[in-house]
């Protein structure tokens, strides 16, 4: 079988697999979206590009982002699901509940609040994401992970974080405890 063959086969396969998928609804949101023909509200085939549409706009990892830059503690209201659950790296027990959720993580931005801290990987899929971070916090030099989980409307339903070194984990469990006394 020579090249020019080959390169049929697969253009002809290729071809079959793409006119499949875009019978059926296992195309990814970014092929959907651009090949699909706009469709009005009442048809069975608009609810999938309005997901991915209500998808993109309500991306919690891009507002995530956006809330740290900001440090605005007021946008977790509209972020976290009700039935959210905050891992501490410091705190045994899982925190359960939006409202200690958002404790948790207000404290959190007050917290890591300096010029220092930024992500520096980022690995996202469907409905998790992983983002790893640094920061220079009282002359210790802190690496962490965020990991994320949502729902399908957007919100998060699972914050954990883990720290290292040591000394790190020690300071912030200082700092996160201050923080979190009542009347801080």
């Amino acid at each position: 079988m020579n090249g020019i063959n080959i390169s049929r086969r697969l253009s002809a396969s290729f071809t079959l697999v793409l006119k499949t998928m875009l019978e059926t609804n296992y195309t990814t949101p970014f092929c959907r979206l651009s090949l699909q023909k706009k469709q009005p509200p009442d048809s069975p085939h608009y609810t999938s590009s309005t997901f991915w549409r209500k998808f993109m706009s309500s991306d919690p990892i891009a507002t995530w982002h956006r809330l740290v830059k900001e440090r605005n503690t007021q946008g977790l209201d509209a972020l976290l699901a009700e039935d959210a659950v905050f891992y501490s790296p410091v705190v045994n027990t899982p925190q359960v509940g939006k409202s200690i959720t958002k404790q948790y993580l207000s404290a959190a931005l007050h917290v890591f609040a300096n010029e220092s801290f930024h992500y520096v990987r980022e690995l996202t899929g469907d409905r998790d994401a992983i983002l790893e971070f640094k920061l220079e916090l009282d002359g210790i030099a802190i690496n962490g992970v965020d990991m994320i989980k949502w729902n399908e409307e957007g919100k998060i339903t699972e914050f954990k974080v883990m720290l290292r070194p040591l000394k790190a984990v020690n300071l912030i469990h200082q700092k996160m405890a201050a923080m979190l006394q009542p009347g801080a």
